[in-house]
């Protein structure tokens, strides 16, 4: 009689631990599945540079890098509505906007300017370092690991600051009827 009541003990133990961990998994299916739809914003953005698309502005570039051939879009015929929009868009990522919200974004012009800022200010505490004399060489290290970081960070904003001002240029060259007021 015991053998029977300690094999529905354990029966009734191992019940209740499948329910545990099947309640555990039903309570966790939120969490999860937020983490899969931020890992498809997180490939969004890196495709998308981060902008969202709009219909007559947003641009794509066939940036390929598998050999699979990408077809290139018609060359459409722009008129200037839709040229003046696209020239608004980037001087807006290049400048910055005030938003109605009262939110400020920050241009990229903006950006490369603060991160020069600090790149100056790691290189003032380094030169402050090295005045005191002591042993800071582990400290002046990771400043300059910093400093490398943050030039990398700047050579890309740049890249980006050359492209946009180089496609605006581009579109006051190919139309220059739509600037004349």
């Amino acid at each position: 009689m015991r053998k029977i009541k300690n094999k529905a003990q354990g029966f009734i133990e191992y019940a209740v631990l499948v329910i545990i961990i099947a309640a555990a998994l039903v309570a966790m299916k939120i969490y999860m599945g937020r983490s899969v739809q931020d890992k498809y914003r997180q490939a969004g953005d890196v495709f998308g540079e981060g902008n969202q698309y709009a219909l007559g502005i947003t641009q794509s570039q066939n940036t390929s890098k598998s050999g699979a051939i990408v077809p290139e879009p018609p060359e459409e015929k722009d008129d200037c509505p839709i040229i003046l929009a696209r020239i608004a868009v980037m001087r807006k990522e290049l400048d910055g906007e005030a938003k109605p919200d009262g939110e400020v974004t920050t241009g990229l012009l903006a950006q490369r300017a603060s991160l020069e800022a600090t790149v100056d200010d790691l290189k003032s505490q380094i030169l402050a370092l090295q005045a005191t004399g002591g042993d800071y060489a582990s400290a002046i290290e990771k400043l300059n690991k910093a400093i490398n970081t943050i030039e990398k960070q700047i050579e890309l904003i740049s890249e980006k600051i050359t492209a946009k001002e180089a496609k605006i240029a581009e579109y006051n060259a190919k139309y220059p009827d739509c600037f004349k007021l």
